[in-house]
C-alpha cells in the first residue's frame, strides 16, 4: 500500500516506510499498482501555524494599497502625513480607513 506526501511527488511504501521518487526504485512497482485500480492514502496535511492578533495584522497589512498590495514605503506615508499637514488628509485618510478596518478585524484579545 501506499501514501501521497504533501506537496510532494513523491510516495511513502507503508509496507516498507520508504519514500520512492518519481522513476526511482519501487516506481515501477508503484505504478503496476495503480494500474490494477488501487489508489494511494491521502496526504496527511500538516496543522497550518496558530496566528496571533499581531501576524494576522503584519498579513493583511501586505494586501492593502490602491494596487493591491501595502507597498506603500515610508516615504509613501510621510507624503500622506505631509498633505494632511497643508490640509489634504485624502491620502492619510485613506490609510487610516483601512487601518482600521484591518484592527477591527483582528482586535486585540
Amino acid at each position: 500500500m501506499y501514501q501521497l506526501i504533501y506537496n510532494s511527488d513523491y510516495i511513502l511504501s507503508t509496507e516498507t516506510s520508504r519514500i520512492i521518487a518519481p522513476g526511482g526504485s519501487g516506481w515501477a512497482k508503484y505504478q503496476r499498482w495503480l494500474t490494477a485500480g488501487n489508489e494511494p492514502l491521502p496526504a496527511i496535511v500538516p496543522p497550518q501555524p496558530k496566528l496571533d492578533y499581531r501576524q494576522k495584522r503584519a498579513l493583511a497589512y501586505l494586501d492593502i494599497s490602491p494596487e493591491g498590495t501595502f507597498n506603500a514605503s515610508s516615504g509613501d506615508i510621510m507624503d500622506a502625513l505631509i498633505a494632511a499637514i497643508y490640509g489634504d488628509r485624502s491620502e492619510l485618510d485613506q490609510i487610516v480607513q483601512v487601518i482600521n478596518g484591518i484592527k477591527a478585524k483582528y482586535p486585540k484579545p
